[in-house]
Parts: structure tokens; C-alpha cells; sequence
């Protein structure tokens, strides 16, 4: 372990143990006491007391709050956007979010985070898939936590402007959602109010897509494993649409079904 990473889990464990010291307080002597057995402890083993510390402080969070309280990781930094190391840490940090899953709501990407690394940014006619090297991330990102979680889209940079009456941001808005929606990304942050209306429209779901999903997911005639769509114009397939189906029907629980366009 290098030293300097070594110095930021030694940080962590701190933190983590004086929060934890917060929620049992205790005399004076017998907290410096405490202090210095913890201290020593992490130099011995920093990365299982690490651990062990966040564990403990994530329960009595919870113990003492009057509701659970939920985490939204953030998922932006260096080590992610490096592709020597992407995967590598994407999957430790499956392992340790696998471990707080019943706490976590969804797992957010940072898309203008990973820009600022490459010095890019996305036009109101672009989207984030145009930039090749943020899309990769993107990619990564859902090809190790979508299957257990909810990961939501990056922040859309454009909004209203009173002064323009142009309309050029909601057709960007509107074309990186369906994209989100399409590389498996479930919701998008809003940065202001007028992005708010768009983004729940795109995220509803279609008519013909519902209406697909109910009929894979209450599949009744076991002799075959494809049919036509409602619409009559794609193939439905059992077992390879059932997880899609899922999704569709969850999206639409939540922002609604919408007409096809």
C-alpha cells in the first residue's frame, strides 16, 4: 500500500470513529483512552478496522435516526475515468457497496466530473454518448452495477433562458434522455426547474412498450417462446425480455405511460 493511500484510510477510520464516539459519549479519560486503543489498532490493520468502523457507524446512524437514512454514491473520480484501473475498481467498489445495498437508492454518475479530466464539454446539440471516451465510462459503470441497481444518467448542462425563446436545450435534453434510457440508465438529475417536465416525460414509459411488458411478463401459452408485439410490428421473446420487461414496468410505476411519438 502506498502511503499516501495508506494516509487516506487511516483518515477515513478516523472520521469514522469519532462519528461513532458522537452517537456513545463518554468521560473524558475514558474517550482518550478509546481514542488511543482505536488509533493503534488502525495502524495494525487499517483496511478490516476501516471496515469495521463504517459498519458500526452505519448502524447506530440508523439505530438513532427516527427514519433510515438512504446513501446516493456519487460515481466520478480519477480512478474510474483511468481505463488501466477502471474495472478494477468499478468491481471493489461493487464489493463494497454490495455490503450497504439495502441503503443505497441508486448509484449516480458524475458525467461532468469525467469531462473536466479530458478538458471536453457537450455542446446543445451533442450529447454525452458523442464524447467516445465519457461514453466508455458510462458503459463500464452499467456493465457492473445495473443488474443490482439503479444507476441514473449524468446532468443535461442546458436549461431555459426567459430571454431566448429558442427551444434548442429541450431537443438536446430530450434526445440524451432517450439515449440514457437505451444504454440502461433508469432517471436524470435536473440542475433547474423548466429540465424537470422534459425529463419526466421522456422517462415515461410508451404505450407499445407497457403494453409489451405486461404480455412477457404474463406470458401464458408455454409452447411458444416468441410472439408478436402489441403493436404487431417486433418480436417478443420470453426469456430473453423478462428482465426488460421488469424495468419498463418499474419506470412506469414511477413516472407514468405515456402515447407513442
Amino acid at each position: 500500500m502506498s502511503k499516501r493511500r495508506g494516509n487516506f484510510l487511516l483518515l477515513g477510520a478516523l472520521i469514522g470513529f469519532i462519528a461513532g464516539l458522537f452517537f456513545a459519549p463518554k468521560k473524558g479519560s475514558e474517550l482518550r483512552r478509546d481514542a488511543k486503543n482505536k488509533i493503534d489498532e488502525i495502524k495494525e490493520n487499517p483496511k478490516d478496522v476501516l471496515q469495521g468502523t463504517f459498519d458500526d457507524v452505519k448502524e447506530k446512524i440508523n439505530e438513532t435516526a427516527d427514519n433510515i437514512i438512504y446513501g446516493m454514491p456519487i460515481l466520478e473520480s480519477v480512478s474510474i475515468a483511468d481505463v488501466k484501473s477502471r474495472i478494477e475498481n468499478l468491481s471493489k467498489l461493487k464489493v463494497i457497496t454490495d455490503s450497504y445495498r439495502d441503503f443505497i437508492v441508486n448509484i449516480r454518475i458524475g458525467g461532468n466530473d469525467f469531462c473536466s479530466r479530458y478538458g471536453v464539454r457537450r455542446k446543445i446539440n451533442d450529447s454525452i454518448y458523442d464524447i467516445r471516451v465519457i461514453s466508455d465510462i458510462i458503459s463500464d459503470i452499467v456493465n457492473i452495477f445495473s443488474a443490482d441497481y439503479v444507476v441514473s444518467a449524468p446532468v443535461w448542462e442546458y436549461f431555459e433562458n426567459p430571454n431566448d425563446s429558442s427551444e434548442e436545450w429541450k431537443t438536446g435534453l430530450r434526445a440524451e434522455c432517450e439515449k440514457d434510457i437505451i444504454n440502461g440508465l433508469f432517471g436524470k438529475t435536473a440542475i433547474h426547474p423548466s429540465q424537470l417536465p422534459v425529463i419526466d416525460d421522456v422517462m415515461a414509459v410508451t404505450y407499445s412498450d407497457y403494453m409489451d411488458a405486461v404480455s412477457i411478463l404474463n406470458w401464458n401459452d408455454s409452447s411458444l417462446a416468441v410472439s408478436k408485439s402489441a403493436e404487431g410490428n417486433r418480436m417478443n421473446e420470453q426469456k430473453v425480455h423478462t428482465r426488460w420487461a421488469e424495468k419498463v414496468l418499474l419506470r412506469s410505476s414511477i413516472y407514468g405511460v405515456r402515447e407513442n411519438i
